[in-house]
């Protein structure tokens, strides 16, 4: 398993909006589209992405289930298309596609297994879901760079996806963790695919 890379900014003190200004992208077969285009490399992008949960851990209501989101932004003007988006592996329609992606998370995961959400699945659920919306290598991209708060979808993207296939998901024996099982593991698999996919197309 090869882990993604960790993106290093050309200047440390330069914010995201101003490493990745929107600029519009112009092809010969396709109208103009605004895009976060990295000012020091022309082929990489930025999407944004971010998830949340109602009741996260059943802290504030034991009796009640929590409710995750996800969403991601790859432009930030509002799209005129009235075209429908069907996310992977959710039947619902998300609407009009704009520079905004958000939906609900699915009470099923990509196996059909049914799953408790938790702000950590949304916001990696919206990773996978970021870089399956298009084939970001048809509109000449070498690179997509995802930005994220959560460290555990960072780390995990780039240090720990390869150490726990290796480990065939069993984790190390320790006190207090007998019997346990990686969380999201289905969403970590779903995203190793959807890398090597991406390195496929280039």
């Amino acid at each position: 398993v090869k882990p993604a890379s960790l993106f290093h900014p050309e200047d440390p003190a330069l914010t995201p909006e101003v490493h990745f200004p929107l600029q519009t992208v112009r092809a010969p077969d396709r109208p103009p589209h605004p895009r976060f285009v990295n000012r020091f490399n022309s082929r990489e992008i930025l999407l944004v992405v971010d998830g949340s949960c109602i009741n996260n851990g059943r802290h504030r209501d034991k009796s009640s289930s929590p409710i995750g989101g996800s969403s991601f932004t790859f432009k930030n003007t509002p799209g005129t298309s009235t075209s429908a988006v069907t996310l992977p592996f959710t039947e619902e329609n998300t609407g009009p596609i704009t520079g905004t992606i958000a939906f609900r998370l699915e009470e099923e995961g990509p196996q059909g297994d049914v799953v408790d959400h938790t702000s950590n699945r949304a916001k990696l659920r919206a990773v996978i879901a970021a870089l399956q919306f298009r084939a970001w290598h048809g509109e000449g991209w070498r690179r997509v760079v995802v930005l994220t708060d959560l460290e555990y979808i960072v780390r995990g993207a780039t240090e720990w996806l390869p150490r726990w296939v290796s480990r065939r998901w069993r984790r190390k024996p320790r006190a207090g963790r007998v019997g346990r099982r990686y969380a999201n593991r289905d969403l970590w698999e779903e995203l190793q695919y959807t890398m090597e996919e991406l390195r496929r197309g280039g």
